[in-house]
């Protein structure tokens, strides 16, 4: 088994040369694979960034883990530290089940399976977010409603996967 951390690694344009590599996530517990159970996403810009992470109990399944979160607003040249998502608990399977994240209209939307069964979504609006302030991003409700013209669908197939879609 082997200590579990999450590092944002930023790449030139075309995706030739490493820039910089920076530690977001240290001591999320302990996994028997090497691959992280962890997710990013981008806004529009590229500019805001939402990292998660499971924080790992050692088990197989990485069962009932908490789920971490932090961001960036600057590309991710600085990063909040990092927040427990309250309420929520996940595991990671054998690394396919891990978490999702999709940036839509302004919101992270965070897909994760859920511990007791299904696939949970919460949304994380980072708007208003100041850095500078080291104020906490709002975690709006597992119901918070989009608008009637969006759609968004999620399936599990078989057991350890998770699909979602947007459409407008």
């Amino acid at each position: 088994m082997s200590e579990l951390s999450v590092i944002f690694v930023k790449y030139s344009n075309d995706g030739s040369d490493d820039i910089e590599d920076k530690p977001i996530f240290s001591e999320m517990g302990e996994w028997h694979l090497n691959l992280g159970l962890s997710a990013i996403a981008a806004s529009s810009e590229g500019d805001t960034l939402l990292v998660v992470g499971l924080l790992a109990n050692g088990s197989k399944t990485a069962s009932n883990s908490k789920l971490l979160y932090a961001y960036s607003v600057d590309g991710g040249q600085n990063w909040a530290y990092p927040v427990e998502i309250p309420g929520f608990l996940t595991n990671g399977g054998e690394g396919r089940m891990r978490p999702r994240i999709k940036y839509y209209r302004n919101k992270f939307y965070l897909f994760f399976n859920n511990v007791n069964g299904g696939i949970s979504m919460t949304t994380i609006d980072l708007t208003n977010v100041d850095l500078v302030k080291a104020s906490t991003p709002v975690i709006l409700p597992e119901d918070d409603e989009i608008s009637d013209t969006d759609s968004i669908s999620i399936e599990s197939i078989g057991s350890d996967a998770i699909f979602y879609s947007f459409s407008i």
